[in-house]
């Protein structure tokens, strides 16, 4: 009898033990600030911004290369 008592309070022990290290703050509540995803949606614009420009300076590569290439041809 006595083992059976001892089995039945060790996960209660354990229960107890893990409660005192959590803390109040939930998981992921550091995605969900506010201040957390104005700087994560700073960096993605800065992103776009960037692969935009790589795609417009690609572009007009491609167009000045057209020109040269009709010019050549006339």
């Amino acid at each position: 009898m006595m083992f059976t008592v001892i089995a039945r309070r060790v996960p209660l022990t354990r229960l107890v033990l893990s409660r005192g290290y959590t803390s109040s703050v939930r998981e992921g509540s550091v995605a969900q600030s506010k201040g957390f995803s104005k700087k994560e949606k700073a960096h993605e614009d800065e992103y776009a911004r960037r692969h935009e420009a790589e795609l417009l300076r690609k572009l007009k590569a491609e167009v000045c290369t057209t020109r040269i290439t009709i010019v050549s041809l006339s």
